[in-house]
């Protein structure tokens, strides 16, 4: 089967294609569904047994903004409504799955962003941390340490480990000088 980048093929997603009680690996969608073939023809030799798709949805909810390709129906891509394709979800499939490779096709255009993304994956939200946060979480793991060097310390002396116990008294005594040199918190304002 010869396949070109950016044509449309239905994919059996099923684990088992001749016994359709067989579930399939997740995430797979256990039933037929059109994908785009994203893998360039001229890397890989037409008798090369797989093949990287990306699958195409009709449902909005499995759509991440800042991924999904949203295709608009057109002749040329033979979409009956508005469909999403699913970068997120790129796999290689074994072409005995391919069922039928159509004549349609998605444009260059529409390609690009699935073989390479215009903007990196970000957090949606910038992660805001000020220097007062910091210090104090600073300060609390510095206590916290202390309280288990001294734990640690006292639990190892009483069982005779002798090398254990006065390691962790002196880790304890390293934390207590380090808590004391550090310059104390501004205080909290009065409301």
């Amino acid at each position: 089967m010869e396949l070109k980048a950016g044509q449309i093929v239905t994919v059996d997603w099923r684990k088992e294609p001749d016994d359709p009680a067989q579930d399939p690996h997740p995430p797979e969608p256990n039933k037929l569904r059109p994908a785009v073939v994203v893998q360039d023809t001229e890397l890989f030799d037409p008798a090369y047994p797989t093949a990287l798709v990306v699958p195409m949805t009709g449902d909005p909810a499995l759509a991440i903004p800042d991924l999904t390709v949203v295709l608009q129906p057109r002749p040329s891509n033979g979409c009956k409504k508005v469909s999403y394709l699913l970068p997120q979800n790129l796999t290689c499939v074994a072409k005995t799955r391919i069922t039928a490779a159509t004549k349609s096709q998605i444009t260059p255009t529409e390609l690009q962003p699935l073989r390479q993304p215009e903007r990196p994956l970000r957090w949606t939200q910038p992660m805001t941390v000020n220097r007062e946060t910091l210090d104090k979480l600073g300060r609390f793991l510095l206590r916290g340490l202390r309280i288990g060097a001294s734990t640690v310390s006292i639990v190892e002396l009483l069982r005779n480990d002798w090398t254990g116990g006065i390691s962790a008294g002196v880790a304890w005594l390293v934390f207590l000088q380090v808590e004391r040199q550090l310059p104390p918190l501004s205080p909290e304002p009065d409301d």
